[in-house]
């Protein structure tokens, strides 16, 4: 299959991908494994009463205090040391960043309900409303970054210029911060690694 051209991954996907699979295990794995969490004990406090919902109210309080503190220095890690390297691939790729970024949001409010700041009122199932509402605005934006981040990126106009048609391509070997340096230099391009290539590529 001669020529044949792979999916172009957004940057999103390239993050996920990077230093396997550490990367997709602190970016993905943990936000959701501690966001279900969260949304199971929050559910079990409404139903529990005395001490059981006390129990459920613990982990829902913890839990969300340490995922909220995690995920805040995770989206600053990504704006300080990730996104300053991009070179963006149009706008769906801007989309998929972005959104998981605004995560942040929903990660402060989180924090500042733990701390009691907002959402500390006498109605313990309005609090629970409001609680259960931040962690519904996490997930939107959570998703909103898998759904646009799975797309190719030339559905939405990007164009991939000759040079960089191969390290364009998806290939979990390929390494951004290699992909980038080549891209500043101007140079030819690293194939990939592990002596794997993708359809029409010769080693």
């Amino acid at each position: 299959m001669k020529g044949a051209i792979l999916m172009v991954m957004t940057h999103y996907m390239e993050l996920l991908s990077l230093h396997s699979p550490w990367f997709l295990i602190l970016f993905m794995a943990v936000p959701v494994v501690f966001i279900e969490t969260i949304f199971m004990a929050e559910a079990f406090s409404l139903l529990g009463s005395g001490k059981e919902r006390e129990k459920w109210q613990t982990l829902s309080h913890r839990g969300g205090l340490f995922f909220s503190l995690y995920f805040i220095v995770a989206a600053l890690y990504l704006v300080t040391r990730y996104i300053p390297t991009i070179e963006w691939r149009g706008p769906i790729d801007l989309i998929a960043v972005w959104a998981y970024v605004l995560g942040i949001i929903p990660a402060f409010l989180l924090l500042f309900t733990e701390l009691g700041f907002i959402g500390n009122g006498p109605d313990a199932k309005k609090n629970a409303k409001c609680h259960i509402f931040i962690l519904l605005l996490f997930v939107f934006f959570t998703h909103v970054a898998m759904v646009f981040g799975m797309v190719d990126p030339r559905l939405g106009g990007y164009e991939v210029s000759a040079p960089m048609h191969q390290d364009m391509q998806m290939n979990p070997g390929f390494q951004h911060g290699a992909m980038m340096d080549g891209a500043r230099q101007g140079g030819p391009q690293q194939g990939p690694m592990n002596g794997s290539y993708g359809c029409g590529q010769n080693p």
